[in-house]
């Protein structure tokens, strides 16, 4: 789990502590439904395992979990209170997501890789060669 004080950056600790009534376990759960949805949209091509163990190295999907995580924490609260900035946020990282898991965008990832042949090689939505043209008679 990421510290709570890591979320600073996104969000006031006082406020963050008024939405979660001080049960960490919200702030817990939330960020477990986070990495599941950015593991969903990763996972056909991108090592989560390898990522989610070194989010150190990996800032750009540690910010992803933490900005769906306080989209998430805020759901707690009525919608007219929510900032908007939080939305955007969200709808921002979900869009990024979106495009990674449909092939348009790219990120520095570590990338998953199967064996094939005894060659290592990594998992792609593309098939390099081609196969013979048709003949239709």
């Amino acid at each position: 789990m990421i510290p709570i004080s890591d979320y600073k950056v996104y969000i006031q600790e006082k406020r963050l502590n008024m939405i979660l009534e001080d049960q960490e376990a919200i702030l817990e759960e939330a960020e477990l439904t986070a990495r599941q949805i950015i593991d969903d949209h990763l996972y056909p091509y991108y090592d989560t395992s390898v990522i989610f163990a070194a989010l150190n190295d990996h800032r750009s999907v540690k910010r992803w979990i933490m900005v769906i995580t306080i989209y998430m924490v805020y759901e707690r609260i009525p919608d007219a209170l929510v900032p908007e900035r939080v939305v955007k946020n969200y709808d921002d990282i979900m869009t990024v997501l979106s495009r990674i898991s449909d092939g348009k965008g790219v990120v520095n990832l570590p990338r998953l890789t199967t064996t094939e042949n005894g060659t290592e090689q990594t998992n792609t939505k593309f098939r390099w060669g081609s196969e013979q043209k048709r003949v239709h008679n």
